[in-house]
């Protein structure tokens, strides 16, 4: 009853990988803690909500309704918003930001939600922003100690 009384409002962030939902969710979730809101996140990507583990250029994307753990992603949901409905009330309500790819699928959830962005990139800003985040990983250490005589990839000595 939390969300029918006002007493917390579910924000919906959603677009395709890559989009800036994440950014967008976090400076979100910043200006609502400096306003003293009772604020919290549901991200759609964290690996709780996954049916299936993706390879390759799909690593970390949610592509179809079915790779979602829906009951596991409306719990998730369902306890943030207790969480935000102890402090909130309809003058200063708590605020849920629900973010992912595919918030958007389930009419009875979507139907919810008391505000909605959707964010769009293009292919092509899509790969600058994957081959940015690839180029400032730290990169992979050195082995300690030299692979033993006699394994793959070791040097023969006569």
């Amino acid at each position: 009853a939390p969300v029918e009384e006002r007493r917390v409002l579910l924000v919906a962030i959603g677009g395709p990988p890559g989009s800036g939902k994440s950014t967008l969710t976090a400076r979100l979730l910043q200006g609502l803690k400096l306003k003293d809101h009772s604020a919290k996140v549901v991200r759609q990507d964290d690996p709780r909500f996954r049916f299936q583990t993706l390879v390759g250029p799909s690593h970390g994307m949610l592509l179809t309704a079915g790779s979602v753990n829906w009951p596991e992603f409306i719990k998730a949901i369902d306890e943030a918003i207790s969480k935000t409905a102890k402090v909130g009330t309809r003058a200063s309500p708590g605020v849920v930001l629900i973010a992912g790819p595919l918030v958007y699928a389930l009419p009875q959830l979507d139907a919810a939600y008391a505000l909605r962005f959707f964010l769009r990139a293009s292919r092509q800003e899509f790969f600058r922003r994957q081959l940015a985040i690839a180029a400032s990983a730290p990169a992979p250490l050195p082995p300690l100690l030299p692979p033993p005589p006699g394994r793959l990839g070791a040097k023969a000595t006569t």
